[in-house]
């Protein structure tokens, strides 16, 4: 966890002390230079936010305020990538060096796959695994700025109310036996130079 929880706790509106205390945790936690939780600890902290928001949709309220001006490494490094490829694979190397989490890019027959898995551990909150699908449609528009539409969305446990997630990706959250984002393979990130 970095600094930048703090910045994203305020654009929510929500009081970081609630939430720590709620999940708890230190009072103090994120004004530490750097902190690293177990899993359980960091998915009682997601689940804390999650109550302070009182938001059914707070995966999606969440997705909706990344921005590419907030400095974040995963972020930077993926939007300076050629493709969307590119860009999933270097997330996915950032991701296990922070995350208990492993991410498979996989390409096949026209298609850019990024599925999640949670190996060891216990099982994360819903809401995390649906924002982390949601992150990656976030970053395909960010990095395109075009409102990429993926054309899969798979998940164990799709969210509920469905329909504000479907007008945000352009198709219903699916169930399936995995996690996985599917997009058209020709999704190309612009030079940046060219911004």
């Amino acid at each position: 966890m970095d600094a930048t929880w703090r910045t994203l706790l305020s654009d929510l509106g929500i009081s970081p002390q609630n939430a720590l205390r709620r999940a708890n945790l230190p009072e103090d936690l994120l004004q530490q230079a750097s902190v690293r939780l177990p899993p359980d600890s960091y998915f009682r902290f997601w689940e804390a936010i999650e109550a302070e928001t009182g938001d059914a949709c707070f995966p999606l309220r969440l997705a909706r305020t990344i921005r590419s001006e907030s400095f974040l490494p995963p972020l930077f490094a993926a939007l300076c990538s050629p493709d969307l490829f590119v860009a999933a694979q270097r997330i996915a190397k950032f991701k296990a060096l922070v995350a208990p989490m492993d991410l498979a890019v996989i390409e096949e027959r026209g298609t850019v796959a990024i599925e999640f898995t949670w190996p060891d551990g216990p099982p994360p909150p819903a809401s995390l695994v649906v924002m982390e699908l949601l992150f990656v449609v976030a970053l395909a528009r960010m990095g395109t700025r075009e409102e990429i539409r993926p054309i899969e969305v798979l998940t164990t446990r799709p969210p509920a109310p469905s329909d504000p997630y479907e007008q945000y990706l352009g198709l219903p959250i699916r169930r399936g036996g995995t996690h996985r984002v599917t997009f058209s393979a020709s999704v190309r990130i612009p030079d940046q130079r060219d911004r």
